[in-house]
Formats: structure tokens, sequence, C-alpha cells
């Protein structure tokens, strides 16, 4: 699908929120599982060809409608994290793994990987390994790895620096 296609639906998108909320908020209850599923595969097309802003906008919308749809989260958590905003990433990635820690591990990761573009190095570490415990991908592993050996070595260039 081309952009200007994906935009032409954005676009419509956009105006039947504008008329339902012209109707008020109870019409936003009245969107069926299909209409609210094309909404989330419309954000996930922005997604695909980079376009975060669009993407983040259909997310939002999404999450008033459920806030508490953790594929919806999660797909906000992680265009908000692409666009480096990982303070708002963690937020979204915090709350989709609360809802369901148990199915969410992979969250762990992110959350670390936010904490760590925060600097909050010892939180990102905690995460990091609580992940690579429940963890079997390998790929996500050896990336997790790589975060906390890059923190490890940052803190030991720190304490160089301070002696």
């Amino acid at each position: 699908m081309k952009t200007h296609q994906i935009m032409e639906q954005f676009n419509e998108i956009i105006k039947q929120i504008k008329e339902l909320d012209k109707e008020g908020s109870s019409s936003f209850m009245n969107l069926d599982e299909g209409e609210l599923a094309y909404i989330y595969n419309l954000g996930v097309k922005f997604v695909s060809i980079g376009n975060y802003e669009h993407a983040i906008k259909l997310f939002q919308f999404l999450l008033i409608y459920n806030p508490f749809n953790i594929d919806y989260l999660k797909a906000l958590a992680g265009s908000l994290h692409a666009i480096k905003d990982y303070e708002n990433a963690y937020s979204a990635y915090f709350t989709a793994y609360d809802l369901d820690k148990e199915n969410q591990k992979d969250c762990l990761f992110y959350l670390g990987a936010c904490s760590f573009y925060l600097k909050k190095t010892e939180t990102s570490i905690e995460y990091l390994k609580e992940f690579l415990i429940s963890s079997q991908d390998k790929k996500m592993n050896a990336r997790a790895k790589l975060f906390i050996k890059q923190i490890e070595s940052d803190n030991k260039k720190e304490q160089v620096k301070d002696e």
C-alpha cells in the first residue's frame, strides 16, 4: 500500500472520529471490533512506513476507547520509543506489563531500554536481568546483554573519572 493511500485512510478515520465527537461521547462506544481492528491496523501501517506521529494519534484514540488493551499500549509504547520519547514509552510499557506480568515479559526488555536512555542505569539493569531470567529469545537476550555490558562499562568509566 502506498503512503498516499495510507494518508487517505488516516484522513478518513480522523474525519469519522471528528463526526463521532460532534455526536457526543456515547457515539465512541458504538465502534465495533472490526472498526477498532481497522484503526489499529492503520496505525501499524503508519509504523511500518515510519510515520510514528500519525500512528501515535491512532493508538492514543484506541486507548481512549479501551485503556486496558495491551496490544494498543504496546503499539503506542513502540511508536513513542521510536521517536525517542522514552519517558512516555516507559509509562506505556509499564502499564502493559503491569496488566499482565506473566505474558508480557518482553516489556521488561523495553522498560530496561527506556530506563537506559533515561539514564536510570540501576533500574535498567534490574529490568534487563529480570528479562534475561524469563526470556528464551536469543536475539533479545543478546541485546539485553549488550545494554548491561554498556551500562557496566559506562559505570567503570565514571568510577575511574571520579578517582
